[in-house]
């Protein structure tokens, strides 16, 4: 509700509607002044006027996240999409962000193919001056798997390795496969669940997505497309970069257009040295095909309406007076008296909170200082707090207050809790020792399949002492762990169901209650 009076005021303002004339008459705007916080609330408003696509382009990957916080926040109901970069660091051993891929293959796809031409993207310099492969390219290598359709299984993984999935014996993230029987599992780059698919001979029967943690399926689809790998290789013939995709009428934001190119020309240059210091330059893409060329950006720049938010250009268009919130050194008798200030003065306080458990800590701290009242706490979990001189509106927000450090909390991102126990399952060999959270520790036997209910299921197979086995559901695999003893020390293994665990179990919680304890003591 405090957001839609704040948009309601702000649009109806004389100076919103200059800042709209002119942006209305100009290729470039320039804009100073928009600081914080500030710069989701007008920009959100300058797009609800023009009714265009926008992309957002920082400088640096954190503002571009504190950004994406905001703009996210106070649209929720928005089309909004970040674009990361692949690598940190391109020319080293370190391969790409998969989940990154997968963001960015997400956007290509809805430019591609989305009649909603009125989405958000926010980005940084170090994600766009990194090239990608052609959309033709990528619809051509493209696979699209039908219920009943018939397909050679064989074949399919051949065209998996082609579009460079690798096959695991868990799916984790994007770019991954895994074969059991007549069940594919794999991750496309642009979902952000991955897929089983079950086929009867080369008949595909069924396709479901289903969740990591669990393994479990859920819903059921009739299609699935499988998209493959965008990065761009020394083979690559026709490399895009996002400005080749976005929609004619897009608007772009950027800080400055000086730094912005200036930025880019750092990037480029740092990586052409990085590139000319590899022994293996063989193993990399070649900076001319990886990264864009700055004039042709320049170029495909001009047909795109600019608007500078942050220029450091000393002849601007447009000054709008903004305020950073000020510090208030975790006092709240100085928040007090600004607020009461402020009030008096005119200006409309909104305190804003990260989470219900926050907004109730204030409101205590309000009434144990006897200041209940003075400002209603409300859920809106800003990056930072600003103050608008012009429409005498404030927000503050209770982490700079309390000099905490604000945490990125976005809409939709991959959830991956469980993907470091499978990893580790994956690095297990058989004879290793491992433990299981209610059984103790035994030894890996590797993965079987085993008959539950008529229906043959994956099992971790794990021998305990006199021989005996426990067959383990790849759906509880949160239970068990590697065995980390004394180096050299093989640990004694126990018949399954014997109280020795349990024992064991017990004196550990023991020890850690006393050592607790004693650190009460001490401090």
């Amino acid at each position: 509700m405090t957001n839609k009076i704040f948009f309601k005021k702000l649009e109806g303002s004389s100076i919103f509607e200059r800042l709209r004339k002119v942006i209305a008459q100009k290729q470039i705007t320039k804009i100073k002044g928009l600081l914080g916080s500030s710069l989701s609330f007008y920009c959100s408003s300058i797009l609800k006027k023009f009714q265009k696509p926008s992309l957002f382009i920082f400088n640096s990957k954190e503002e571009s996240l504190y950004f994406l916080n905001d703009i996210e926040t106070i649209n929720p109901e928005k089309k909004i999409f970040y674009f990361p970069e692949i690598s940190k660091e391109p020319y080293s051993n370190k391969g790409p962000n998969n989940y990154n891929l997968l963001q960015r293959t997400e956007l290509i796809e809805h430019l591609n193919f989305s009649k909603n031409q009125n989405s958000i993207i926010v980005t940084h310099v170090n994600a766009i001056v990194i090239n990608q492969i052609n959309k033709n390219d990528i619809k051509k290598n493209s696979i699209t798997l039908k219920l009943n359709q018939n397909i050679s299984f064989d074949k399919l993984n051949e065209k998996l390795f082609e579009l460079e999935f690798r096959r695991e014996d868990f799916v984790l993230e994007p770019g991954e496969f895994a074969v059991r029987g007549g069940i594919l599992d794999i991750f496309p780059y642009s979902s952000q669940t991955p897929f089983r698919i079950e086929f009867f001979g080369d008949e595909i029967t069924r396709i479901r997505s289903f969740d990591i943690e669990s393994q479990r399926s859920d819903q059921s689809h009739s299609s699935v497309k499988i998209i493959s790998n965008i990065q761009v290789s020394n083979e690559s013939k026709n490399i895009q970069n996002i400005f080749d995709i976005l929609y004619d009428q897009t608007i772009i934001f950027l800080q400055c257009l000086n730094s912005f190119n200036s930025e880019l020309e750092k990037k480029i240059d740092s990586a052409k040295e990085n590139y000319g210091n590899c022994l293996n330059k063989d193993q990399f893409v070649s900076p001319e095909n990886l990264y864009i060329n700055l004039n042709l950006v320049n170029q495909k720049l001009q047909n795109f309406k600019i608007i500078e938010f942050n220029s450091i250009n000393s002849k601007v268009d447009f000054k709008i007076n903004i305020q950073p919130q000020p510090s208030f050194n975790k006092s709240f008798n100085l928040l007090f008296e600004n607020i009461i200030k402020k009030k008096k003065e005119g200006y409309k306080v909104n305190l804003c909170c990260t989470n219900n458990q926050q907004k109730k800590r204030l409101r205590q701290i309000f009434e144990d200082l006897d200041n209940d009242g003075i400002v209603e706490p409300i859920i809106l979990p800003l990056s930072n707090g600003f103050i608008d001189l012009f429409h005498k509106i404030i927000y503050y927000t209770d982490h700079q207050i309390f000099e905490r450090y604000h945490k990125f909390n976005f809409r939709k991102r991959f959830n991956n809790k469980l993907s470091i126990a499978l990893k580790q399952l994956n690095n297990l060999n058989k004879g290793d020792y491992v433990t299981h959270i209610d059984h103790g520790i035994g030894k890996f036997g590797g993965l079987q399949q085993i008959e539950i209910d008529g229906k043959m299921q994956e099992s971790i197979k794990i021998i305990y002492g006199e021989r005996d086995i426990l067959f383990l559901s790849i759906h509880a695999i949160y239970k068990i762990s590697k065995y980390n003893g004394k180096d050299g020390k093989v640990p004694r293994l126990y018949k399954l169901g014997s109280k020795a665990w349990a024992l064991l179990k017990q004196k550990t919680k023991k020890n850690v209650k006393k050592i607790a304890y004693d650190l009460i003591k001490v401090y």
